[in-house]
């Protein structure tokens, strides 16, 4: 994990950030510390001095005045600052920073600090013991936030222990890190796909949208096979971007329940599925562990390491996530331009061209995203274009086919994968 870190994390009263921190600090000591903090409110009840030093507004402003503050910020009415040194000392010591700043000061951090600041929102539903006034505050402020200006969003499930939660914390912060490189920040992902999902739900049938079709048709064989091993009537499944349903029509029967997760809306409500859930992949607001199966056709708009991340903490232990995504061969065929590499395009009745996000990794590269992620592969193979032989045959697979001088029966058109969660308390 990269040293030059600093990790701001924001929430709600109660929301769990605190004993989240102080968690990840006892079961990470050697990765996370937190910086010394100064705030002149007063101390709550049984709160000990691990998260402030609590001292009188006059000694708040001589130690500002001495330039001992990295940040000086005034929250529902009190002064909070961070001592410099401190965090001097911790990146010395070749570890991280994290500390409970409040969401509106974030960008201060960002400003400030010379290496990465990840902004963190804590969700969870957990009920604040503060004051009427200081929850009155919050809602004001919490009810109307942009989820979507943090690099993190993380639901904290109060039914599970501490250390369990610090666990799935520190998986996503490093899974993040270490593709920071590679893929955009999750909200700018979340952006793009929920508007251009809103617009394009109207549109996307099967009968309008070949390709989608074709994925379909080729990955068929592979989800029935998947179902037969993997759900039964006592088998609880969660689905990401259902879509028009198809999947459910085939493993709903087989199950015990089954709720699709969809970015948008709009996409939700054209299915037939009859629990779901309009959320963001990064940050399903679900109580974890708690889906035998996690399904998805057509992955790639959420195959992003914080989506990958969620999908792992709500599965139970041993969990299957199932998948198709397009073939990166076909994608090479196709997205010949490296700026588009990441995007798809859908062009509507209106004539209106919207965009998505669409990850296509490798073989190699998506094991290694996953085993980053928390998970080991079970299966994975290379759907080829023969069995659409008769068929209609979109452009854009015969396109991918003639660019690389390939039969649409040899082409990689859609990769199937099974991967396993692994224990979150092994590296293995």
């Amino acid at each position: 994990m990269r040293k030059n870190l600093f990790i701001a994390v924001g929430g709600r009263s109660g929301s769990g950030k605190t004993t989240l921190i102080n968690s990840l600090i006892k079961c990470f000591p050697s990765l996370y510390k937190r910086p010394i903090s100064y705030t002149t409110r007063v101390k709550r009840t049984d709160e000990s001095d691990e998260e402030y030093r609590f001292i009188s507004h006059s000694e708040f402003v001589r130690l500002n005045q001495n330039g001992e503050f990295f940040n000086v910020d005034c929250i529902y009415g009190n002064s909070y600052a961070i001592k410099y040194q401190s965090i001097i000392d911790i990146l010395f010591d070749e570890k991280i920073p994290i500390k409970e700043i409040h969401p509106q000061n974030h960008f201060k951090i960002q400003a400030a600090f010379e290496g990465i600041v990840l902004s963190v929102l804590v969700k969870s539903d957990c009920t604040s013991a503060e004051s009427l006034e200081r929850t009155q505050q919050d809602n004001l402020y919490y009810d109307n936030i942009d989820e979507d200006a943090f690099d993190i969003v993380f639901f904290y499930d109060i039914n599970l222990t501490p250390e369990k939660n610090a666990y799935y914390f520190n998986e996503r912060i490093n899974a993040i890190v270490e593709f920071m490189s590679i893929y955009p920040p999750s909200g700018q992902i979340d952006k793009l796909n929920r508007c251009g999902y809103e617009k394009a739900a109207i549109d996307f049938t099967e009968e309008k949208r070949i390709t989608t079709r074709n994925f379909h048709e080729l990955s068929l064989a592979f989800f029935r096979k998947a179902f037969e091993m993997y759900v039964t009537k006592d088998t609880v499944v969660a689905e990401i971007g259902p879509g028009r349903g198809w999947l459910y029509g085939i493993a709903a029967p087989k199950c015990q329940s089954y709720v699709g997760f969809d970015i948008s809306s709009s996409m939700l409500n054209a299915n037939s599925l009859v629990n779901k859930i309009v959320s963001s992949i990064r940050c399903t607001n679900s109580e974890a562990e708690i889906y035998d199966v996690v399904v998805a056709s057509l992955a790639d708009p959420y195959l992003y390491p914080e989506a990958i991340c969620e999908i792992g903490r709500i599965l139970k232990e041993q969990g299957y996530f199932v998948f198709s995504i397009p073939a990166n061969e076909w994608a090479t065929g196709l997205r010949k331009e490296k700026k588009s590499w990441n995007k798809t395009s859908f062009v509507l009745d209106s004539g209106e061209t919207v965009q998505v996000f669409s990850f296509i990794p490798s073989d190699a590269e998506l094991d290694i995203l996953l085993r980053s992620c928390g998970f080991e592969k079970v299966f994975l193979k290379q759907e080829a274009g023969d069995s659409l032989n008769g068929g209609e045959v979109s452009p854009a697979i015969s396109s991918a086919a003639d660019y690389l001088n390939k039969s649409i029966s040899d082409l990689n058109i859609v990769t199937t994968a099974i991967y396993r969660k692994r224990c979150i308390y092994t590296n293995e």
